[in-house]
């Protein structure tokens, strides 16, 4: 199955009308996200790039759902291109309980549920960082649907010549801060201080791995 797609100007057109009938779930300076539904049913964000931006994004190197498989990143699972050049693509939805329910009344997060959550997120954020990859637009691209933390909005990212995890750590803090004073009605049921919470979760799992790593070259 292909899962870049090249389309003509009458057929981008008729993608973005399509996109436009479902609910609204956002914009960024790149374009707008919509909910839709996939082939079998499930729900699924189409984000449509129809404003104008500095930012080119080439298919062929987009990084898609199935390249990891990481549960904490919802990178495309379809690309449109024009051009070689991507004008739109879907991606895993998740519900937001960093945003108000259907009532305008916002959640109460358990913070022992997004620390867990945290925790998921640096070991894919390992994986991705190992590879030179580092997050340019983390951002406010952050959800919580009361068990996975995902970065979602996520073709802008570039390479490095070396590991990024530490780079890609520091984004994740300013990420999780900014969204919780700022850019959520969220409450947490406890305060947490990012920065202390994610150095704990770092240097647990650096420990894990030496031990890991002192086992394996003793044998």
């Amino acid at each position: 199955m292909n899962n870049i797609i090249e389309v003509n100007e009458k057929e981008k057109d008729l993608l973005f009308e399509m996109a436009r009938k479902g609910k609204y779930l956002g914009a960024g300076v790149e374009g707008t996200c919509y909910l839709s539904k996939d082939e079998f049913g499930s729900l699924e964000a189409v984000k449509i790039l129809d404003k104008m931006s500095d930012f080119y994004h080439c298919a062929d190197n987009v990084i898609m759902d199935s390249t990891f498989g990481l549960k904490s990143f919802a990178f495309p699972k379809k690309v449109y291109s024009q051009n070689g050049e991507v004008v739109s693509y879907t991606a895993r939805y998740y519900n937001d309980f960093l945003k108000p329910n259907s009532d305008g009344i916002p959640f109460i997060i358990n913070t022992e549920l997004l620390k867990n959550a945290i925790s998921r997120f640096i070991d894919d954020l390992k994986i991705l960082s190992f590879y030179g990859i580092y997050l340019n637009d983390l951002g406010f691209n952050l959800v919580f649907d009361n068990y996975n933390l995902v970065a979602i909005d996520t073709l802008n990212y570039t390479y490095k010549d070396h590991d990024t995890f530490d780079e890609n750590i520091e984004v994740l803090k300013a990420a999780l801060k900014n969204i919780f004073r700022y850019g959520c009605e969220a409450l947490l049921d406890t305060d947490i201080n990012f920065d202390e919470e994610i150095n704990r979760l770092v240097e647990i799992k650096n420990e894990t791995y030496m031990k890991k790593y002192t086992k394996t070259i003793s044998r």
